[in-house]
């Protein structure tokens, strides 16, 4: 994470046609290397060719956001 952006970061990302984004807890303070410790369980209850599309094809994008070192 670079130094001047590491402050009070998270995670956030969207699974497949999930509505909402699942955010990780924002580690307090200034760290260049958090740690999440995050676990979600995604269950898909019918799986079907656009899921598994999705799954061969896609990718999921993590985004970490931070704050300015003030």
């Amino acid at each position: 994470m670079p130094k001047d952006f590491c402050r009070d970061t998270f995670c956030s990302y969207v699974f497949y046609l999930d509505e909402l984004a699942i955010k990780t807890h924002a580690v307090a303070g200034k760290s260049q290397n958090p740690e999440y410790n995050f676990r979600h369980h995604h269950t898909v209850e019918c799986v079907t060719t656009n899921i598994l599309k999705y799954f061969k094809n896609d990718c999921l994008c993590v985004k970490v956001f931070g704050y300015p070192d003030l």
